[in-house]
């Protein structure tokens, strides 16, 4: 990219708050965005749009005083959600109505909002939409988009992974960019201990019952961290899973922080990623190889796109549960030597795809395009 500095708005989720070791994929890929672009060496001037109590490296534009989930709002409680979604827009006008009134160069959403994305096209701003989710969720937003929108050239959708983009075929994606991670926010760990892990948010998609009854099968030690998700279904889900937790096989952690994640993470023998859903990328992934830690999961989503089969984990066949038992016995049986190429294999992936800076780069090409596109057209 050429040497010009922009003015970025980023206009984060507002559901929660975006920290560092927060455990939602939005929240750590918008920390991690605003983080890299706001650099010295990148010169850029970035303002992120997220709730007052984030904590982040870059400038920050209070959106909402404090995140609307864990706070004022019962996202379990129908009729308090009702009350958020209005907050929710109130507040996401406001926010547009900043930004229309200060000179950005480029306006990035990375949330799962419609309203700041229809706003958007009152304004003279050229825009991206980093797409999160996948088609078979209850966010609908393709639909949204095709049925919505006045003018769907106009909005510039970034996919995250080549599956993302084959699911979501009725959309016209503009770049795709892979997410990354602060590679020395995790730290290598050549000698695990003699558990698995499990983290994420705790949810029937994530596969974390399955997470559970196949180490349970296996007779292997389990760690699970993580939050619960939203809604009554995943608070019955959670509920079904809990009478686990006194097995001497399975530890919760609860929610863990960012050092607390590095040493589940680091310390465990493999990450188990048995998941139900099309993962539209899986950022946590490329955190446990990332701290060496190889993955065994579900071909399903982005899992054949991050790793690499047989050198950084083992891939099974979806629902296949012989066969994913069958990949957690040869990380046991595994000679020493093999087993730690395979840890060095997952860092050294980690560092060549996914780093933060790799994801930025991608970015800052996607927006120097965008911008010139929209010059000619206006």
């Amino acid at each position: 990219m050429d040497k010009k500095k922009l003015k970025i708005a980023i206009v984060s989720t507002i559901h929660n708050p975006i920290t560092f070791s927060f455990s939602g994929g939005i929240e750590v890929f918008n920390y991690n965005l605003s983080a890299e672009l706001s650099k010295k060496k990148r010169g850029h001037e970035v303002i992120l749009f997220a709730s007052g109590d984030s904590k982040v490296k870059s400038k920050l534009y209070p959106a909402c005083p404090k995140a609307l989930f864990g706070g004022d709002f019962n996202p379990n409680d129908s009729q308090s959600m009702r009350k958020a979604i209005y907050y929710e827009n109130h507040y996401y006008i406001k926010t547009m109505q900043y930004i229309a009134r200060n000179n950005f160069d480029i306006i990035h959403h990375s949330h799962t909002a419609f309203l700041p994305i229809y706003l958007g096209y009152l304004f003279k701003i050229p825009q991206i939409m980093t797409t999160h989710m996948t088609a078979n969720t209850n966010i609908t937003l393709n639909q949204d988009i095709n049925e919505l929108l006045p003018d769907k050239s106009g909005i510039n959708l970034v996919a995250i992974s080549k599956k993302q983009e084959s699911i979501l075929g009725d959309l016209s994606f503009y770049a795709k960019v892979y997410n990354g991670i602060e590679i020395e926010s995790f730290t290598f760990t050549e000698k695990p201990s003699d558990y698995f892990s499990w983290l994420g948010r705790i949810a029937p998609n994530k596969g974390t019952k399955e997470a559970i009854e196949l180490a349970l099968d296996a007779k292997v030690k389990l760690k699970l961290g993580g939050t619960t998700g939203v809604g009554k279904t995943v608070i019955e889900y959670f509920a079904s899973i809990k009478k686990h937790f006194s097995n001497p096989l399975i530890s919760y952690l609860g929610q863990v922080d960012a050092d607390e994640r590095n040493t589940l993470l680091g310390k465990s023998r493999a990450f188990l990623f048995p998941i139900k859903w099309e993962e539209p990328f899986g950022l946590v992934m490329i955190e446990a190889m990332a701290c060496g830690t190889p993955v065994i999961a579900y071909k399903l989503g982005a899992v054949p796109e991050v790793i690499k089969d047989g050198a950084t984990g083992f891939i099974c066949k979806p629902g296949d549960k012989a066969g994913f038992l069958k990949a957690i016995k040869k990380i046991e049986e595994m000679p020493e030597g093999e087993y730690l190429q395979m840890r060095r294999n997952c860092r050294k992936h980690v560092e060549e795809n996914f780093t933060v800076e790799k994801m930025v780069d991608g970015y800052e090409e996607v927006y120097k395009k965008v911008i010139a596109d929209f010059s000619k057209k206006n």
